[in-house]
């Protein structure tokens, strides 16, 4: 799990401590922190992390809808997409375990984007 933790950045011990509970509810309802605690920089960074996850999940889907479709090889890409799906569960829960711990999660590749300021 240090791969989701390395070069994550540092948050108040206060503010990690009272939001852990909606920052990590983010990974459900990505709006949540956001609503709730909306002045907190550990909800505001999970927020915008679940919300690049399901970006990055809805995209994929929609790209491997079209390739499954393709006669010849369909079957290979609908595997693939079992396995693709497979990783991004394991990284949601891996995110939502690293929350409710209280570390901070950047996503690899994607973690440096940010939506929400």
């Amino acid at each position: 799990m240090e791969f989701f933790t390395k070069d994550a950045p540092e948050f108040d011990a206060t503010d990690v401590e009272t939001n852990k509970v909606m920052a990590a509810l983010s990974y459900w309802l990505f709006f949540l922190p956001l609503v709730t605690c909306p002045k907190s920089e550990f909800g505001k960074h999970n927020a915008n992390q679940s919300l690049m996850m399901l970006i990055i999940s809805i995209v994929l889907n929609v790209v491997f809808a079209v390739l499954t479709r393709i006669p010849a090889l369909g079957w290979l890409f609908f595997l693939v997409q079992g396995l693709v799906g497979l990783v991004l569960l394991a990284m949601y829960v891996i995110c939502l375990v690293l929350t409710i711990q209280g570390k901070g999660v950047k996503l690899p590749f994607i973690g440096d984007v940010k939506v929400f300021k």
